[in-house]
């Protein structure tokens, strides 16, 4: 039991609130309280109901959909207060605008119930915090650029308490990721007045052996020069 109550207190990622919320119902009270550290990428609405003809008397309208959600976001973030680190994700420009209005209705929402929260990071730009001035009343926020997201190393599947919906990530813990620059080497310079060679690596096949033997050969470059007149 231990050991289970253990694992809620791990990185915990979820590719969208529906698998959040699937979660959530599977998982006991007191262990939602353990988490600490969690990812969450939104995805659109199911709008399914719409088209079900047992539901058509309770009078479902789009809105209504996207009203729900925004309900139930705000409901696990309430079963989830000692979240400290909060990674969001949002949904992409091909969304409609109800899903972007769910998203910064979210964002409103995070200061009144994550009051443990130490770091909030956003997959956005710095100008969602003039749509939600209540960010700014958060301690700690970091911004990755959609530009960026490509930098974000893969999260490895963890052993998951609840069925293996949330994944471990632990470069997400951590912060912010940033990206990278390689150094360009510099060239080596030339000592003596031997003339330069250019190595070209050549495989020989031992058969006996049967081993791949790599064998340096230098090869002189070719010197390019003017002919003289005759």
């Amino acid at each position: 039991m231990e050991a289970q109550s253990t694992l809620y207190q791990r990185p915990l990622t979820f590719a969208s609130q529906a698998k959040l919320f699937a979660w959530i119902d599977r998982s006991r009270s007191w262990n939602l309280k353990r988490v600490k550290t969690l990812t969450l990428r939104l995805t659109d609405v199911d709008l399914s109901p719409l088209l079900d003809p047992e539901q058509r008397h309770t009078r479902t309208s789009v809105w209504g959909l996207y009203q729900q959600e925004l309900e139930r976001l705000d409901h696990a973030m309430e079963v989830l207060p000692g979240i400290e680190l909060l990674t969001i994700s949002p949904p992409g420009p091909s969304h409609s605008h109800l899903l972007r209005g769910v998203y910064l209705s979210f964002l409103g929402l995070i200061q009144v119930r994550c009051q443990k929260l130490q770091l909030l990071v956003l997959e956005d730009d710095e100008a969602v915090a003039d749509r939600v001035p209540t960010l700014r009343s958060i301690g700690s926020i970091g911004y990755i650029w959609p530009a960026r997201r490509t930098d974000i190393t893969p999260s490895a599947k963890s052993s998951s308490p609840a069925g293996g919906d949330e994944r471990a990530d632990a470069k997400l813990a951590s912060g912010p990721t940033k990206s990278v620059h390689t150094a360009e080497t510099q060239p080596r310079k030339r000592t003596g007045y031997s003339k330069p060679t250019e190595a070209r690596i050549e495989r020989v096949a031992d058969s006996k052996a049967k081993v791949r033997v790599s064998k340096r050969v230098g090869r002189p470059r070719r010197v390019i020069g003017c002919r003289g007149r005759e």
